[in-house]
């Protein structure tokens, strides 16, 4: 564990109070009562100030540790620079003081750690807050309270996953740790997993699940984020109420307006043969195909697997509409174009090569292909 701190040249007439979780750390500064409430050896504490700063380190009386003196980091009026070399600085774990820099070095520092929290977990970023603030340091020992700012970032950074999930159902790979918010990362991320992978059944339970988090959030420091999402969980969510072939189409629906075509045109593929199936069971179809083990055209209701009988459909279709005698309201030849179309497209995109996955055109037409659907799960 790492400890960064800002210290400007303040005076300062004895040892100060400094509460850290009920326990109080008499030290002339913040920066050395944060190292002993945390455990830091001398040697992991980096402090950043001005000359005058180093110079007031190396009192006598103030018996700073020379591994610190000797680890102390001189900063100038370029922000830029301070914030690269923090950046430099922060590790995983890595604890920021911010509490008795001067002008642009605590900003700076926590804008660092800031910038840093999206791919590091940081150990926390601490502030001493003053309990009287008539108190002056330089003339008397006064009390003081850190505060962690941890509780902040946690809040942007899953304000970052909230919108990029709103957005895209990905969720970027953010350090969330305060245990009133990790658990809607930790579901929202689950939910993602499940979108991604076509599995409509697993992340309508995981929208369900996160549904109830959300409702216990509200009134929360979050709640203004939160509106947008529960509108996006609860269309997900909502796909329960539905049976595989319209869950599946609403599903591929949901997709769609995402833009995630791939995962659109498959949901939208199985919702038809889902449809198909369950017309057949319902209206007793009789819809057949040769099957190559049994040497002999088998009806498709006979498949068990729903696979199978699925595949049977969609290679039995073409001569159930042209052999029936009266046109079936839903499945005609229109029907079997249309199948064959999206069978087609579905069968192109499997593969890495199809260059209709990168045309303008493969939307629009999956986009008609919908519409033309849409009129079979009124």
């Amino acid at each position: 564990m790492k400890l960064l701190a800002v210290l400007g040249a303040t005076k300062v007439a004895q040892r100060q109070r400094y509460m850290y979780e009920g326990k109080v750390y008499e030290e002339y500064f913040s920066f050395l009562a944060l190292a002993k409430a945390k455990s830091i050896d001398d040697e992991a504490v980096y402090v950043m100030g001005t000359p005058d700063t180093l110079a007031m380190l190396r009192q006598p009386e103030f018996a700073i540790a020379s591994v610190i003196q000797e680890q102390f980091i001189e900063v100038d009026d370029s922000v830029d620079a301070l914030f690269e070399r923090c950046m430099g600085l922060i590790e995983e774990e890595t604890i920021l003081d911010l509490t008795q820099g001067f002008r642009h070095l605590p900003m700076t520092l926590l804008l660092s750690g800031l910038a840093s929290a999206s791919h590091k977990r940081l150990g926390g970023i601490y502030y001493a807050k003053a309990d009287n603030l008539t108190c002056k340091p330089a003339e008397a020992s006064c009390n003081f309270t850190f505060i962690t700012l941890q509780g902040y970032v946690d809040r942007s950074n899953l304000d970052a996953i909230i919108d990029n999930f709103s957005n895209s159902w990905v969720v970027p790979k953010l350090p969330v740790s305060l245990p009133s918010y990790a658990p809607v990362q930790v579901l929202l991320t689950t939910l993602s997993r499940h979108l991604l992978s076509n599995d409509l059944v697993q992340a309508v339970a995981a929208a369900t699940k996160l549904q109830n988090l959300l409702e216990a959030l509200k009134g929360s420091p979050l709640e203004y984020s939160l509106d947008p999402l529960s509108q996006e969980i609860a269309k997900i969510a909502a796909l329960a109420h539905h049976n595989e072939a319209r869950r599946l189409f609403y599903g591929a629906a949901h997709y769609y307006h995402r833009s995630l075509h791939l995962h659109a045109m498959t949901n939208l593929f199985e919702a038809v043969m889902a449809l198909l199936d369950e017309r057949v069971k319902s209206e007793k179809l009789n819809i057949v195909f040769f099957d190559l083990k049994e040497h002999r055209n088998k009806p498709c209701h006979e498949y068990k697997s729903a696979y199978k009988r699925r595949n049977c459909l969609k290679k039995g279709i073409k001569e159930f509409i042209e052999k029936s005698k009266k046109p079936h309201p839903l499945f005609n030849a229109a029907f079997q174009t249309k199948l064959k179309q999206l069978d087609k497209m579905r069968n192109n995109s499997a593969h890495a090569h199809a260059t209709e996955k990168a045309e303008h055109a493969y939307a629009q037409e999956l986009g008609v292909l919908f519409a033309y659907f849409k009129t079979h799960f009124a």
